[in-house]
């Protein structure tokens, strides 16, 4: 009868302290990761610029962009017009680049002007689309 009552107490004891080795161990191995995604693209140089053309001239502007992100990201590009050119302004910009990663790209937006065009200003807004 002694060595079962003392089995007994040997077990409960190993239970015990098993279980409560696993409730110490889960709470000590609880912890939280917090990521932040920063924009990895950015304007190097001028973003924006000022253009005065005469009817039947054309200019293009250099636009690089940086990314600092390892990887190579593709983007597509497109732009509006304000207020609508009528024909009178056309805008040449790629449809799509590749930045490559942790470096630069260039690209050229060229404005027309028709030699119909009559005076006035026209916004030219793009985007960088990814």
């Amino acid at each position: 009868m002694k060595t079962r009552l003392k089995r007994a107490l040997i077990s409960a004891l190993i239970i015990t302290i098993v279980a409560g080795i696993g409730v110490y161990a889960y709470i000590a191995l609880v912890g939280i990761i917090e990521v932040g995604v920063p924009e990895p693209l950015s304007f190097v140089g001028d973003s924006d610029f000022e253009l005065e053309l005469y009817p039947g001239e054309s200019e293009a502007v250099s636009i690089t962009i940086a990314n600092e992100s390892s990887a190579d990201l593709d983007v597509d590009l497109a732009y509006t017009v304000s207020p609508d050119p009528t024909g009178h302004l056309s805008v040449s910009i790629p449809k799509k680049i590749t930045a490559p990663g942790n470096g630069e790209v260039t690209f050229e937006v060229t404005v027309t002007i028709s030699k119909s065009a009559t005076p006035g200003a026209y916004g030219i807004s793009y985007e960088i689309i990814r």
